[in-house]
């Protein structure tokens, strides 16, 4: 095999595993956080703190890890264009490390404040997301091979997501096992992130052959974002983006507090059914996704999806039997799961060569932004009710669908 190959291949290898570890901090602290926030007793209050207090500050150290994304995604990817793929990679995993690191210690300490530096930390090294995508499209020699690792990666990074909370309440049961507990999730995650930063260090190549001649500002990462959104065949993409993103992120976030309220589910059971929407996941964006691309059908069948999950997520909210809620609701996992590459592939297109760092990095950040919003919105919904997150979930998947049937042009991929 050529060297060429090899390092084309390894380097693919350390992005897809750093999409995986990224993925799993967003989501891993779900059944952690929970009972150190609103369990008594609390290692972080006395049991005379108020539940408002606690649930609103869960709600912040939830959001903090999607808010830093938002903020630093485009600088690194900026800062990716300038100096290089490798460089970003490096510095963004040893943050994710530090993070996770400082975030076993709070636990273990029970500093509250501690908690909250290692999960701001951790927010700023997952940030990479747009290092990695950018990535793709170096490693890329056509449009249909970007296309194809775009949907790798969604698999990688879309099922790491929801076996996150799997992941986290059963490296935290104790009853598994006598090492298990609230801390042990925070510290499996930062030996697998130091992997994470070997394999980047030692297996990565860099693929960023030119890189940009000048001074690096700081500044110029957000004027980039600006100067991206006038870009009139930029900003429809993203529009679809942000809409489809935001359908599907206020119910993913909101299905282990809906489970347990409409169905009396307990930490273990919510931890398999996320399993199994992982499944879904998995089957949407890599054999289904590769099927329609064969027939040139994406646009039309992303469209398609779109609609089947404004029309499903309704369907799954008036539903009174488990099962048959789980099959709904995997149905649209996996629709949302065929989206999610053609998506990013839509948007990478729409970018030359020189930006790919800064318009991914604006992509990540919209990711983020849709999460951190669709957490913030869900919560107050789902305390008026409980059906309320689906129906804002289908009101944004048609808008999406709205968006791609207006009148395009030619050279608009949406």
């Amino acid at each position: 095999m050529k060297k060429g190959v090899i390092k084309r291949k390894t380097s693919l290898f350390a992005i897809l595993f750093t999409f995986a570890v990224d993925s799993l901090g967003a989501t891993i602290v779900f059944p952690v956080f929970a009972p150190l926030f609103l369990k008594d007793p609390s290692c972080f209050f006395s049991p005379e703190t108020a539940y408002s207090l606690r649930t609103m500050l869960l709600g912040v150290f939830l959001g903090v890890y999607p808010f830093m994304q938002f903020i630093f995604s485009p600088i690194f990817g900026e800062f990716s264009d300038y100096f290089g793929r490798k460089k970003a990679l490096i510095l963004t995993v040893g943050l994710t490390f530090i993070g996770y690191f400082i975030s076993a210690l709070s636990i273990n300490f029970q500093n509250l404040s501690l908690l909250f530096v290692g999960r701001l930390i951790m927010g700023i090294g997952a940030s990479n997301l747009s290092v990695c995508l950018s990535t793709m499209t170096d490693l890329s020699s056509s449009g249909k091979q970007r296309s194809f690792y775009f949907s790798i990666g969604s698999m990688v990074a879309g099922l790491t997501f929801i076996l996150g909370p799997f992941i986290g309440g059963k490296l935290s049961d104790p009853s598994l096992s006598k090492y298990f507990d609230l801390a042990f999730p925070m510290v499996a995650g930062s030996l697998l992130s130091f992997v994470n930063l070997i394999v980047v260090i030692f297996v990565f190549f860099e693929t960023r052959v030119r890189t940009h001649v000048g001074k690096y500002h700081l500044r110029s990462s957000f004027t980039s974002i600006t100067n991206i959104m006038k870009n009139k065949e930029l900003r429809r993409p993203f529009l679809v983006y942000f809409f489809y993103l935001f359908s599907w992120n206020i119910v993913l976030l909101f299905i282990p507090a809906y489970s347990l309220l409409m169905f009396g589910l307990n930490a273990s059971s919510i931890g398999n059914l996320c399993a199994l929407l992982g499944i879904f996941w998995i089957i949407g964006t890599s054999p289904l996704y590769q099927l329609f691309s064969r027939f040139s059908m994406l646009r039309s069948m992303t469209i398609t999806f779109l609609i089947c999950f404004a029309v499903l997520i309704l369907v799954a909210s008036l539903i009174l039997n488990l099962y048959t809620f789980v099959l709904v609701l995997g149905f649209c996992i996996m629709f949302a799961g065929f989206i999610w590459p053609y998506a990013t592939h839509s948007i990478s297109s729409k970018a030359s060569e020189e930006v790919q760092g800064r318009v991914m990095g604006l992509s990540q950040s919209v990711f983020s932004l849709a999460m951190l919003l669709a957490s913030l919105t869900g919560g107050i919904f789902l305390n008026i009710n409980a059906t309320l997150p689906f129906v804002i979930s289908a009101l944004s998947a048609s808008t999406a669908a709205i968006i791609m049937l207006t009148k395009k042009t030619k050279k608009q991929v949406f």
